[in-house]
């Protein structure tokens, strides 16, 4: 359930998701498991946002189970059917919540942010930094650089030098110079 929570936390923080969804989600999550402990089938939730509308405990089951681990053959819930759907954009903001989900210590990001507002960008940093995590940037736009501290530079070599081979490659062909 922890999971699930947080995973829906992470959509309406890169606004995937609006927020009354969210709780939507949470509470039929919640009375799903309650009911599923003492073996309920036909529960009936009352979302309490959609005046009228209410939703059956095993309609949320399948999408639950097709969307985490068991599927069946002909499911609409088929990820890679579902990709099509998203903007760049969203897809690179679905990308950054779910490394923000599992939290790894470092990401490297090559051009994670290049479809992303000037706002978006600064929350997509925002969120893993405020989770330590330590991104590594490929990008060919300068934004980036105010969310690092220390920049990789590569160089290359004229050309029109008249240095041979051997002198060529003992020079040092990039440096790491720190971002004020």
């Amino acid at each position: 359930m922890d999971s699930f929570e947080k995973a829906l936390s992470l959509l309406v923080e890169f606004r995937l998701i609006k927020l009354e969804q969210c709780n939507t989600l949470k509470q039929i999550l919640k009375l799903y498991y309650n009911n599923e402990n003492t073996n309920g089938n036909n529960t009936v939730i009352d979302d309490g946002i959609h005046s009228k509308n209410q939703y059956h405990i095993p309609l949320l089951t399948d999408i639950c189970y097709n969307g985490c681990s068991v599927r069946s053959e002909k499911s609409e819930y088929e990820f890679d059917s579902q990709l099509s759907n998203y903007s760049p954009g969203e897809l690179q903001r679905l990308t950054i919540a779910a490394v923000c989900f599992y939290q790894p210590d470092m990401i490297f990001m090559d051009e994670s942010t290049s479809q992303l507002s000037v706002a978006d960008e600064a929350q997509a940093y925002l969120s893993l930094s405020k989770r330590n995590i330590t991104p590594i940037t490929i990008a060919h736009h300068n934004s980036v650089r105010q969310y690092h501290l220390m920049e990789l530079q590569l160089m290359s070599i004229d050309e029109q030098t008249t240095m041979t081979t051997t002198e060529t490659s003992q020079l040092k062909k990039w440096k790491l110079i720190k971002i004020e």
